[in-house]
């Protein structure tokens, strides 16, 4: 085993233990996530599906001051939510 080989060797292990920490934190923003959006649709007191367009206005700024848009993947997640399209969500945080 040669020099060069031990460091390979040792930066694939590197690499692999990078994935799997950043599968894990990314996890927990998606779990941090999605308990911030809950927890803003619970504080506006109507259920999900039959929110009208300026609650969902309401939502978006209450998931920007809560800094949720800020975590990666944060509007996908939040348009899939609310079924309406990512530059929806991109047009509500515009009109906050």
């Amino acid at each position: 085993v040669t020099l060069v080989s031990a460091y390979a060797v040792h930066l694939g292990e590197q690499i692999t233990v990078d994935k799997y920490l950043d599968t894990v934190m990314d996890s927990a923003r998606q779990g941090r996530l999605e308990d911030i959006f809950q927890s803003c649709v619970e504080e506006l007191g109507v259920p999900l599906a039959e929110l009208p367009r300026s609650a969902r206005i309401a939502l978006v700024e209450r998931l920007r001051q809560q800094n949720a848009v800020a975590f990666p993947k944060a509007v996908p997640f939040v348009s899939e939510k609310l079924g309406v399209s990512r530059y929806t969500i991109y047009k509500y945080l515009r009109e906050t």
